[in-house]
């Protein structure tokens, strides 16, 4: 039996994630019984949104090759905050746990680093939590990091039974994604929320391994991709001022941050320069939307939503 090291980025984003870590990954011969290493020796930045998708990569590597993958981090300076950064974003709490993923050395040996806010972190849900853990769970872990950076979210919204009530989109929108993904999906799903002061960004990633936006609503409305599919669930509650994927979504991009939606093979890319067109609800007729926000990848199960949004001036305050 031998190894097949697959290198990881020097800076590890999202772009990165799906540009070259998963087509190096997708050349491996399924029928291979080499040991898959994912090898972090060059890597000295790993950004936030990469971690919730890691975490789903894991338990898919283990569903294509039956066997765990493992993670090589070696005891460089580069590495010590490498390991220091996915401890304190809450990585190495799931990574085998949860994930399948086997370290070829204790990842907590060597650490170096600052902490990061409390706030911020990773939070897992599996199929055997009840609703009323993943509520908790919303409640005590996701809730406060939103009501922190994202004050601005606040709005009068309605309920399933059409009553109004004062809230915040982000926390329902959450709360709904994540029960979804209990309720509909029958997947695990990762959560990553962190507020980095350097270059004044707010992220939030989520991720689950479940059938996709096109075995979904996909299927209800006939959708004949998986990039009508991921539209149909943008606007499937725009007519209503509740707290779907389309409010969210045009709060993000009016306040020049970007949403990134992958399912199974496809990614869609919102943003400030598509407002009119997003509002108008023609992406589909729009060729530079088609052309540049739209992207195919190799396969990658389940939902993968991504937001990144500039930090509000007042979030200073609370330190």
């Amino acid at each position: 039996m031998g190894i097949e090291f697959v290198d990881m980025p020097v800076k590890f984003s999202s772009y990165e994630f799906y540009n070259t870590l998963l087509p190096e990954l997708e050349e491996i011969d399924r029928e291979s019984e080499n040991d898959i290493v994912l090898d972090f020796s060059q890597t000295d930045r790993i950004e936030p949104l990469v971690i919730p998708n890691l975490l789903c990569l894991g338990r898919l590597i283990y569903s294509r090759y039956r066997r765990r993958a493992k993670i090589y981090i070696p005891e460089t300076r580069n590495a010590e905050s490498v390991k220091n950064y996915l401890n304190e974003i809450g990585f190495l709490r799931y990574a085998e746990k949860y994930s399948g993923f086997e370290f070829v050395s204790s990842p907590r040996i060597g650490m170096f680093g600052s902490s990061i806010n409390p706030l911020c972190g990773t939070i897992c849900f599996s199929p055997e939590n009840t609703l009323t853990e993943i509520n908790s769970g919303v409640r005590y872990c996701v809730n406060p990091f939103i009501e922190s950076f994202f004050a601005g979210f606040e709005e009068c919204v309605y309920d399933d039974d059409g009553i109004t009530q004062y809230g915040n989109l982000m926390q329902f929108f959450l709360s709904e994604v994540l029960t979804n993904c209990h309720d509909y999906a029958k997947s695990i799903s990762f959560t990553t929320m962190h507020a980095r002061f350097t270059n004044r960004m707010v992220y939030v990633g989520v991720s689950d391994i479940g059938p996709g936006f096109i075995n979904t609503i996909g299927r209800e409305r006939a959708c004949r991709s998986e990039l009508e599919a991921i539209l149909a669930g943008v606007y499937k509650q725009r007519k209503v001022k509740d707290y779907g994927l389309y409010s969210v979504i045009l709060k993000i991009i009016k306040q020049k941050g970007k949403v990134r939606i992958h399912s199974n093979d496809t990614q869609v890319i919102f943003t400030e320069r598509l407002l009119e067109h997003f509002i108008k609800g023609d992406l589909l007729r729009c060729q530079s939307f088609l052309d540049f926000n739209v992207k195919r990848s190799v396969y990658y199960r389940g939902v993968h939503i991504e937001i990144e949004i500039p930090m509000e001036a007042k979030s200073n305050d609370i330190f």
